[in-house]
């Protein structure tokens, strides 16, 4: 509660460059700024690791199981299976693989936890979800790292329209919950045909 989190979720080694350097330009405006930063892949986890050191920005591991204290800066994602956690503690989320040609990933994790979420132009893995969540307005897409810069900045400096964009996205969950049980018993009305 005591400070802003953003959440870098699913994100590939194209993308971990313009996610360091975001963060460093986020964190003139807010310098508590938390990133949790998560690659799509484990083997790549020391990757990200030894950008955070070239790019002189402290950090620790998920496995270190700590509160991160004041002087760090990022949270590493050095775990499976954690991202509902992530997006539980995160003001805001971006979707990886969605700045490159890669097709995004899933956001509904992020959304699920109320946690409104920022894209890249290349969501075509996830086009009907994120196509309800644009027309809704609890998606913000943007085509360039310097727009994440912008879109972040903006949305960390409103509280208020932070909140509201927050509420919104639950709202969308609570809509659609029990989406499982009506695709059941559509599936049993039309194999008894």
């Amino acid at each position: 509660d005591k400070r802003p989190v953003w959440l870098a979720a699913s994100i590939h080694p194209a993308e971990f460059s313009d996610v360091l350097q975001t963060h460093q330009l986020l964190l003139k405006n807010f310098p508590d700024l938390l990133l949790i930063a998560v690659p799509r892949h484990p083997e790549k986890f020391g990757e990200l690791k030894k950008l955070c050191e070239n790019f002189k920005l402290s950090f620790i591991n998920r496995t270190d199981d700590l509160v991160p204290p004041e002087n760090i800066q990022i949270v590493v994602g050095d775990t499976m299976g954690e991202m509902l956690l992530f997006s539980g503690i995160a003001d805001l989320a971006y979707i990886g693989g969605s700045l490159i040609e890669r097709g995004g990933h899933n956001p509904l994790e992020a959304i699920a936890c109320g946690t409104p979420v920022i894209m890249g132009p290349h969501y075509y893995n996830f086009r009907d979800v994120c196509d309800i969540l644009l027309k809704q307005q609890v998606l913000k897409i943007v085509d360039t790292p310097d727009e994440l810069v912008s879109t972040l900045n903006q949305l960390l400096s409103n509280k208020a329209e932070l909140s509201l964009l927050a509420d919104k996205t639950l709202e969308i969950m609570t809509q659609n919950k029990g989406s499982m049980e009506k695709i059941i018993q559509q599936t049993k009305r039309l194999t008894s045909l």
